[in-house]
């Protein structure tokens, strides 16, 4: 029987394998694996151009986003001063070129980091349009590109102001999206963002700026508006960007990062905070989900 059985199974792999080396056998088993082939490359492909382009991006997005929190961390201590108002007032989309040329360096540098780092996500966010998100998730790239998408939707998003009457369809306490990405195409260099004097000569004379430096003007948190507490959380969104990502001397300490989510004025936008973070579920996940499950926490004390 033994006998038997070894020359069945014999003849059936000879029978396979003479199968095999045909033309159709050939052709078959090409067919089964080129799917998984196609695949593979694929995948290769496109891990291959996000890394390419995230380590074109990566440092220069970390300087600016440094360069900006710091520059917030330092408003906070200065505000009451009033180095973000421009001294002569105008009506809105009706600004004057001498008017914001005139303005001060505080201000003009503060437009100018906050355009900065809006305009370098956004160009990223150009480059990586046709990349797969599924291969960031895979290759670590998650925290990168989720944290950008962050600081978009902190710069942009009305539901940031849900339940406080806010009205969406002007952009007083927000900036639309849009207008965003205008800038960012009009006033990206192949090396960066446009200089701080070429910035300084369109202030005024660009009308796509105005909602920006509007929302910059007297900007402080005395004032009964919301736009205070949207960059506190653009703010938060920028430490948890830079913690991540960071050098060494760029991390901001726990006890630093409380004194920023005590500057949220409003308790409605404590809980869209804890909402938003919630729903994208990165709590906790990674280095970046610890930054952010930090955030939730301290936010989630403050709220009343």
């Amino acid at each position: 029987m033994i006998a038997a059985v070894v020359s069945v199974l014999t003849a059936i792999l000879t029978l396979i394998a003479t199968f095999i080396l045909t033309p159709i056998g050939q052709y078959l088993l090409t067919r089964r694996q080129l799917p998984y082939q196609l695949k593979t490359e694929y995948e290769y492909e496109q891990r291959k151009q996000l890394s390419d382009t995230i380590n074109r991006y990566r440092g220069l997005i970390l300087n600016y986003a440094d360069i900006l929190k710091t520059r917030v961390f330092n408003l906070y201590e200065n505000e009451a001063k009033g180095w973000l108002k421009v001294k002569v007032k105008k009506s809105w989309f009706k600004t004057d070129e001498k008017n914001y040329q005139a303005a001060g360096y505080y201000y003009r540098t503060t437009v100018y980091r906050f355009l900065a780092v809006t305009s370098s996500i956004q160009q990223f966010e150009n480059e990586a349009l046709y990349i797969d998100h599924k291969i960031a998730e895979k290759e670590n790239y998650f925290d990168f590109v989720y944290g950008l998408k962050l600081l978009q939707k902190a710069a942009t998003d009305v539901s940031l102001f849900d339940a406080t009457g806010y009205d969406s369809s002007v952009s007083k306490d927000h900036i639309f999206s849009d207008r965003l990405r205008i800038i960012a195409d009009s006033y990206w260099r192949q090396e960066g963002f446009l200089t701080r004097e070429e910035f300084r000569s369109l202030m005024g004379k660009d009308h796509e700026l105005d909602p920006v430096l509007e929302f910059f003007d007297d900007l402080r948190s005395s004032e009964d508006r919301l736009r205070w507490d949207r960059l506190v959380v653009f703010h938060l969104f920028l430490i948890a960007f830079v913690n991540t990502f960071r050098y060494g001397f760029q991390q901001t300490k726990e006890d630093e990062l409380i004194h920023v989510v005590k500057k949220i004025r409003h308790n409605e936008v404590r809980k869209n905070l804890v909402r938003w973070l919630q729903e994208y579920k990165l709590l906790g996940q990674s280095v970046y989900g610890q930054e952010l499950q930090s955030i939730s926490d301290m936010v989630s004390k403050e709220m009343r």
